[in-house]
């Protein structure tokens, strides 16, 4: 059974390292790029855009941490509400909107800047860059759905950004169909991204050094994957339950979205450096 909620300091530790790690990672592709090739790709962009939108997040989270345990406590019973209560649980819920969408940016900024990254294995193949195009688009419908769903999960909008109104059977209904929905299209969009370097694998005639970063690329695909099916299946448990605790998305988001940095760069590391 899942412990009902995080602790304060799990968070706030995970929070800082994830964060740091993060940096380091994305600073470290950003350092071997301009070593390497003394130029900046679409790639590159994408990638500091969803390392700023990850360092967003994280702030965000950082500033109404508090916050978070004081209201699961005042829901317990374990604390009487005080004075600020509502304006600050009012802002807490305005935060954890943005942070959801960031937390999908930052992911999805990831899946292109791997499809940037794996386009120059397609140049001069017809068929692979009429799949590559396909791909792209998918993943660009998937990000506005994902979106969109996290937008209709509180009926109407406004609900959602105050402390207590989007609590109804229907809302969370609403809640996990969104969190399913964007599962599968997450799952979806990798498969898709992780096929193109496997397809490239087996029909190319490249070097061995060549296929290991190709097949480096597709393994660290199965990392946010399972990653993914982790989150949804655990928090998954909560949402059936008719609520997700917010400390659960807390470590979640914090956790996919450090890997999601780390997947971005590990096959940019392995492809830059074999040209």
């Amino acid at each position: 059974m899942v412990s009902q909620e995080v602790s304060y300091d799990v968070n706030f530790r995970t929070l800082i390292i994830c964060l740091v790690l993060g940096i380091i990672f994305s600073g470290a592709r950003t350092v071997t790029r301009w070593t390497k090739d003394h130029s900046i790709a679409a790639e590159d962009y994408l990638c500091w855009f969803a390392t700023a939108a990850y360092i967003t997040l994280i702030a965000l989270y950082f500033s109404i941490l508090r916050i978070i345990y004081t209201v699961t406590a005042v829901a317990a019973g374990e604390v009487l509400p005080t004075a600020s209560f509502v304006p600050d649980g009012n802002r807490m819920m305005r935060c954890l909107f943005t942070i959801q969408l960031l937390f999908w940016t930052t992911l999805y900024c990831v899946k292109i800047s791997l499809l940037c990254l794996f386009r120059r294995l397609t140049l001069g193949l017809p068929v692979y860059e009429r799949v590559w195009l396909g791909v792209l688009a998918f993943t660009v419908l998937s990000y506005i759905g994902s979106i969109i769903s996290e937008l209709t999960s509180c009926k109407p909008l406004r609900t959602y950004f105050f402390i207590g109104q989007c609590v109804s059977y229907q809302d969370a209904r609403a809640e996990a169909a969104s969190l399913y929905f964007s599962l599968a299209v997450d799952l979806l969009t990798d498969l898709l991204i992780m096929a193109i370097p496997v397809r490239l694998l087996w029909n190319l005639q490249i070097t061995r050094t060549e296929k290991i970063s190709v097949a480096l690329a597709m393994c660290v695909g199965v990392i946010t994957m399972v990653c993914a099916i982790v989150r949804a299946s655990s928090l998954g448990v909560f949402a059936s339950a008719g609520q997700i605790p917010i400390s659960w998305l807390v470590l979640w988001a914090c956790i996919e979205g450090f890997v999601a940095i780390v997947v971005n760069c590990l096959p940019a590391f392995a492809i830059i450096l074999r040209k």
